[in-house]
C-alpha cells in the first residue's frame, strides 16, 4: 500500500518527529511504499492570497505546490497525519495545507447543498495529534475519538 504521511512540525528534536520516525520504521516493516510531505521543510505557503481566493470556489490554484500535492494524495492508498495541537487546534501551517489542497471539484463536490466526497480511492487515514495536556483536557478541547 502506498502511504501519504502529511507532517506538520518544525522540530526535529520534537516528540511529533520521534512519532514520525516510528511511524515510518513500522509502515516500512509492514513492506508499505512512503512518501513523507513535511510541511516545514517543504516551506509551504499556508496563506491564501486575495489572488488565490478569486480561484477557490472554482477549485483553481495558483501556487504550483497545491498541484504536486494533490498528484501526491492522488497517487497514495492511504493519508497519515502526524502534528501538535496548538492554542485548541492544528497548527497553521496544515489548516492551510487543508484550506488550499483539497479544494471543490478534487476532494469533493456538492450536489445541492450536500458535499459529496471525491477522493474515493483513499482507503483510509490515520491522524495522530499530540497534546501536551492532560487527555481529559484534550478530550474537552478538541474532541475525542476512540483509541
Amino acid at each position: 500500500m502506498k502511504v501519504l504521511i502529511i507532517y506538520a512540525h518544525p522540530w526535529e528534536g520534537s516528540f511529533n518527529h520521534a512519532v514520525l520516525e516510528t511511524v515510518i520504521s513500522g509502515l516500512k516493516s509492514g513492506k508499505n511504499e512512503v512518501d513523507v510531505l513535511d510541511l516545514n521543510k517543504e516551506s509551504f505557503n499556508p496563506v491564501l492570497t486575495k489572488e488565490e481566493l478569486a480561484l477557490y470556489r472554482k477549485g483553481k490554484f495558483l501556487d504550483p505546490k497545491v498541484g504536486e500535492y494533490q498528484a501526491r494524495i492522488t497517487a497514495s492508498d492511504y493519508l497519515f497525519f502526524i502534528f501538535p495541537i496548538w492554542w485548541g487546534g492544528m497548527p497553521a501551517i496544515l489548516k492551510g495545507f487543508i484550506d488550499k489542497v483539497f479544494l471543490n471539484d478534487w476532494a469533493y463536490g456538492q450536489i445541492g447543498f450536500i458535499p459529496k466526497g471525491m477522493l474515493t480511492h483513499i482507503k483510509g487515514a490515520t491522524v495522530v495529534a499530540t497534546c501536551e495536556k492532560s487527555e481529559m483536557v484534550c478530550a474537552l478541547r478538541c474532541g475525542k475519538s476512540d483509541k
